[in-house]
């Protein structure tokens, strides 16, 4: 995977959405991967009709992703469906936890995104990533 995974043109492209069809458990028509992405955990990401995911995105389906149809993901976005809690003070001794993210339909994301799983906590950002249709995301979101 690693060797098409930067090579430029229609076939490469057309070889990146055949091995991504192959090992999502569902995925629909005319999906568009470009170069640079970089996909973990593939069993766990289902992908809708008509989504175009952009050059070096990142998407981490540790806790599942779920993307709509008519989907736009802007270059250089990173999707994570994991995180660490804050059990303990140390970081690194706790584990894992994964949290599903879902994107609607016809979203666009715009460019150099950062969406997290669900985070059950007080902060003053986005406090989930469930993504309902006809919304645009991204600085600015209007």
């Amino acid at each position: 995977m690693r060797l098409i995974r930067y090579k430029e043109g229609w076939r490469y492209t057309r070889l990146r959405v055949y091995l991504a069809k192959m090992l999502f458990p569902k995925s629909g028509v005319n999906i568009k991967i470009s170069t640079g992405v970089f996909i973990d955990y593939p069993e766990h990401i289902q992908v809708g009709n008509n989504v175009s995911i952009q050059k070096n995105c990142d998407l981490s389906g540790f806790g599942r992703i779920t993307i709509g149809n008519d989907v736009s993901i802007g270059p250089n976005t990173s999707i994570f469906s994991s995180h660490h809690p804050y059990e303990s003070s140390i970081i690194r001794e706790n584990a894992l936890e994964a949290r599903p993210v879902s994107i609607g339909n016809n979203v666009w994301v715009g460019a150099h995104c950062i969406i997290l799983c669900r985070q059950h906590r007080n902060f003053r950002h986005f406090e989930h990533s469930n993504f309902p249709d006809w919304k645009r995301h991204g600085f600015p979101a209007f």
